[in-house]
């Protein structure tokens, strides 16, 4: 692992994973702040549940004596839930049609394609 890191690609993916996780967090929570005008304790339970992250919760739970982040947590995490199963899904789906419009040809008009079919006869 250190090997890859120091000398190889490591570094650069663990760079656009620290990306991935950040942008999206950030993006959030500025907007909850700026249009939702939510306050710390509301953006801390609307990233927790967005990320589907317990710890987080319980960390913004022992912050205050409130119960706001879990109200927030409680009102995003079903949809977060539904939301990575449907694009699970949906992404299956795509990645079938995509594999198959591969694998399936039309023969051009210049080229002879010869389809092999078994009937399951070896005799």
């Amino acid at each position: 692992f250190i090997e890859t890191l120091l000398h190889g690609d490591g570094l650069y993916w663990m760079g656009l994973g620290v990306l991935i996780t950040l942008i999206p967090l950030l993006v959030t929570s500025l907007i909850a702040r700026i249009k939702g005008k939510l306050d710390y304790l509301e953006i801390c339970g609307l990233l927790s549940g967005a990320s589907t992250d317990p710890p987080a919760l319980a960390f913004a739970n022992d912050m205050s004596n409130s119960e706001i982040p879990a109200l927030t947590y409680a009102s995003v995490y079903p949809l977060t839930t539904f939301l990575r199963i449907m694009v699970a899904q949906l992404l299956i789906g795509i990645f079938c049609v995509m594999l198959e419009k591969m694998l399936t040809f039309a023969p051009s008009k210049k080229t002879e394609y010869y389809v092999w079919k078994y009937d399951g006869y070896d005799g």
